[in-house]
């Protein structure tokens, strides 16, 4: 709690033992007279009060209504909540051959779209960017509060933007060039990177892990959402320009059969601070959307109330408690029977 004016309560505090001086002057006064009545035995048939008891309760209640009421004097507000945290995503999604395969329906590619269409809606009005990469890294769009500049091109990611000439995967360079994304972080922004992907990639897993590592140490947390299934399927590269629309070949001239890693994904989640979902379980993918969303800042419930009425109220309160001492409760009538004689 802070207060607006603080030297009501050094005044407080300077009443507060005045008033513990005067009572232990006051018990002193009672004391004597005690003695001048002829001592605790002659008290105790003579007064009902015991003139020798020091009255702490009434001492405790009188400090407290006189330091609640300073404080109420003084201005008094709750410590003002933390600003809420603004979210920035990048959103980076694969794009390599091995999203077009089919062991999902449509494609994994279909379902890595809808599934960023998702979280771009979850988002609204906060920063998102956007970044596709396949061999190599493609930035699309820095973060930013348009989200319909996102929307816009997640609405060109369609099967022909995978190429034959880039059909790699390498996940260390989209992590990377989706944290170069942010130059600085600007204060009360939460940076985030979510990584949509199969996790079927040809490079060693350090040099993925590095780049994880790398972001998490600049405060950027690394959330990844895997697409397709463990058992994999085939592959067909989409008709476009100067490419025919074909089954994938491995390099024995065998149709290809690309395998998701989500033990991949959800290790470079942890290494990165985040979250490791998979795109099929809706709920999952909602709860993530939640957490990257702005974080709420409520107080404790008694912040709902006014400090200074809450003060003003315990003085009250000790003030009526100190008086109820003095209040005596009507003794009850002793009838006297007097025997007639006989």
């Amino acid at each position: 709690m802070t207060f607006e004016s603080a030297w009501y309560l050094q005044a407080g505090a300077l009443l507060a033992a005045l008033g513990a001086l005067a009572s232990w002057r006051h018990h002193r006064r009672r004391r004597n007279l005690g003695a001048f009545l002829g001592g605790r035995t002659a008290v105790q048939r003579l007064s009902p009060s015991d003139l020798y008891r020091v009255p702490l309760e009434r001492l405790f209640l009188l400090t407290i209504a006189t330091l609640a009421a300073a404080g109420a004097a003084a201005g008094p507000a709750w410590p003002s909540a933390p600003s809420p945290v603004t979210p920035s995503v990048v959103i980076a999604i694969d794009v390599s051959a091995s999203m077009q395969a089919v062991d999902v329906e449509p494609t994994r590619l279909s379902q890595a779209v809808e599934t960023a269409r998702t979280l771009v809606d979850a988002l609204q009005g906060d920063e998102v960017g956007l970044l596709l990469f396949s061999g190599t890294a493609y930035p699309l769009a820095p973060p930013t509060p348009e989200l319909e500049v996102v929307r816009h091109f997640l609405g060109g990611v369609t099967p022909t933007i995978a190429s034959a000439h880039d059909p790699g995967t390498l996940l260390s360079d989209a992590i990377r060039e989706a944290g170069a994304l942010w130059t600085e972080a600007a204060p009360g922004e939460a940076r985030s990177i979510v990584l949509i992907s199969d996790g079927d990639t040809g490079e060693p897993d350090d040099a993925i892990q590095v780049e994880a590592r790398a972001v998490a140490a600049r405060g950027i947390r690394v959330h990844t959402i895997s697409v397709g299934t463990a058992e994999g399927s085939g592959m067909v590269m989409p008709d476009a320009p100067y490419q025919l629309g074909a089954p994938v070949l491995d390099a024995s001239g065998a149709v290809g059969v690309s395998h998701a890693r989500p033990e991949l994904l959800g290790r470079i989640a942890r290494l990165g601070g985040g979250r490791f979902v998979e795109a099929g379980d809706a709920g999952a993918v909602d709860g993530l959307a939640a957490a990257l969303g702005p974080s709420e800042t409520t107080g404790p419930w008694w912040t709902g109330y006014d400090p200074a009425g809450l003060l003003i109220v315990a003085a009250l309160v000790g003030l009526l408690l100190e008086g109820l001492f003095d209040v005596r409760l009507p003794a009850r009538s002793v009838s006297l029977r007097v025997r007639r004689p006989a």
